[in-house]
């Protein structure tokens, strides 16, 4: 049986910025992995590239590849498994070594108490014991990359990254231009995705996979049940197997709502010819007037794809494990979409079963974001003085006012723009003059010019 996997820390040596960092995903009250992670920090401390190590080693062979260009550095995630918890490595041209053939080994840590410090101290006797060339090396019999196989559906790795300029939601005008057809004969149960805007068609078509295969399996559930009637059976049935677009339009409304919109179920357009697409759109609430997706602003309509994506990649499945990497899921979106939006997600990772094994990782430069994350959820990244990053937990509490997370944790010293600090200056400047000089004309003037800051700056 399938058991769950958790990331419970990040080492990285020598990897640009991460000169020497150790990343605890851990509650440190309970020292159980953390459903959720919110990296915070300056442009530059490496929130994003932080999202795509977390990446590499969720898809496993992602990092021993040649896509990112990695010299003399070492990567190192904990994992809990079940009821276990083991160390895998890599370590990126190691004296000289390609890298090709460099360690992607799981090392398990249950009878090594000091193997992080030794990893840390002597590289060469790690790689003397547990070094890795190619395929030679001893398999280990519980090992993250066999339960990430590509053909495992219990595990998903969904990564989101930032919007991109080359969008082509831009330019959409009708739905997604895709097929029935080519719906259908699609591989629909891959592990790993990148949800974008230019993977929409992916999404746009695992909605009519999911439309046709739930209609097969009602056929086969009717010869199945032939003495029942025609309403037992479509009762039955659909207990246990929800419509999918009505299933999308529960999650999508709770953002449509508050632009007047909702998805419009009842007129959608279902495919049953091969050349035939889905027709399905959105309408106004008061007006029932449908509003093509081109007329939507860019910030919803990316949002509600995307959204709809992560959901509908969920839905068919039990996923005992996943990983679900956000980076700043705020963009082009009003303050007011932002409330609740990391639980609007993780309803979006509930799998067939109502269950949500998911770990969220989120980069965001959005303290109304990270304010919907506990202290020790939130992760900030600061620069030292050599250049190199650091890492600190958050301070203020849950669901605490954004601008207490603004100074406290984003470390910004001041919320006042300009004209602000030189009105606050002046503020405390006529504050001084009252308290010091006598009651005359001059003073009064002094109490309504202080009067109207006051009130205008909210002061």
């Amino acid at each position: 049986m399938a058991e769950e996997i958790k990331i419970c820390k990040l080492i990285i040596k020598g990897y640009d910025q991460f000169k020497d960092i150790e990343l605890d995903f851990t509650d440190p009250k309970t020292g159980e992995p953390l459903e959720k992670i919110c990296f915070i920090g300056r442009n530059g401390t490496g929130k994003s590239k932080l999202l795509k190590v977390i990446e590499g080693f969720s898809i496993s062979d992602h990092l021993a590849s040649n896509k990112v260009n990695i010299r003399d550095a070492l990567f190192a995630a904990k994992f809990q498994v079940g009821l276990h918890a083991f160390y895998c490595v890599r370590d990126f041209n190691y004296k000289g070594l390609p890298v090709s053939y460099n360690c992607c080994y799981e090392v398990e840590i249950e009878n090594e108490p000091d193997w992080l410090e030794r990893l840390a101290l002597d590289r060469d006797a790690i790689h003397n014991k547990y070094y890795v060339r190619g395929n030679e090396g001893n398999s280990l019999s519980r090992s993250v990359s066999s339960f990430m196989h590509k053909e495992h559906h219990k595990f998903l790795s969904i990564y989101c990254p930032p919007e991109d300029e080359n969008n082509p939601l831009i330019s959409l005008f009708d739905v997604p231009k895709t097929n029935f057809g080519q719906a259908i004969s699609s591989n629909q149960y891959i592990y790993h995705y990148q949800v974008s805007p230019s993977t929409v068609i992916g999404f746009w078509e695992r909605l009519m996979y999911l439309i046709n295969k739930r209609s097969k399996e009602q056929e086969k559930f009717e010869l199945q049940n032939l003495t029942k009637t025609k309403g037992q059976l479509i009762a039955e049935f659909d207990q246990d197997n929800p419509k999918i677009l009505n299933k999308i339009a529960s999650v999508w409304n709770q953002i449509l709502d508050k632009a007047g919109l909702e998805f419009d179920v009842e007129n959608a357009k279902i495919p049953f010819q091969l050349d035939r697409n889905l027709h399905a759109y959105l309408k106004l609430k008061d007006s029932s007037r449908t509003i093509g997706y081109n007329a939507l602003s860019t910030g919803i309509r990316n949002f509600i794809f995307k959204l709809g994506h992560i959901y509908s990649l969920y839905f068919d499945r039990d996923v005992i494990s996943g990983v679900l990497l956000l980076d700043e899921p705020e963009n082009s979106l009003y303050p007011d979409f932002l409330y609740d939006l990391i639980d609007i997600y993780r309803q979006s990772t509930t799998d067939k079963r109502g269950i949500s094994n998911t770990q969220i990782f989120v980069a965001t430069h959005s303290p109304i974001i990270a304010a919907q994350f506990k202290p020790e959820e939130r992760i900030i990244l600061e620069f030292d003085d050599d250049g190199g990053v650091t890492a600190r937990r958050g301070i203020t509490p849950e669901g605490d006012d954004p601008n207490d997370v603004l100074k406290k944790d984003f470390a910004v010293r001041s919320l006042l723009g300009r004209k602000g600090v030189e009105k606050w200056e002046r503020y405390l400047e006529l504050k001084n003059k009252i308290r010091e000089a006598p009651k005359d004309e001059r003073s009064d003037q002094w109490r309504d010019e202080l009067l109207s800051i006051g009130e205008e700056y909210n002061f």
